[in-house]
């Protein structure tokens, strides 16, 4: 079975992803419940937030340009900052033994 290259997957992405983090850059208080309220992780979470906006409009652009190289790339982009939020977050939630 060949496979078919479909952009139109990446930019239905694109737009749940931009609908999320505006989400996010409004309603940060959500993970407040698992880190503290510090200065240092508001930066952090509209740091992220802003990155992941970004990348959900570039996904718009992406699913027009309609190039599978290009797409790939998008993806393995967006999955590099997803990891590295996650695991950044993971760290801050981690409770400091005495």
């Amino acid at each position: 079975m060949a496979y078919v290259y479909d952009s139109s997957i990446i930019y239905d992405r694109g737009t749940g992803i931009i609908r999320h983090q505006l989400f996010a850059l409004c309603q940060t208080s959500d993970f407040f419940t698992l880190i503290p309220t510090t200065e240092a992780n508001k930066v952090f979470l509209k740091t992220y937030s802003l990155i992941h906006f970004l990348l959900g409009v570039v996904a718009l652009v992406v699913g027009f340009v309609d190039r599978e190289l290009i797409a790939l790339f998008y993806l393995a982009l967006l999955l590099l900052s997803s990891a590295s939020f996650s695991i950044l977050l993971a760290q801050k939630m981690k409770k400091k033994e005495d």
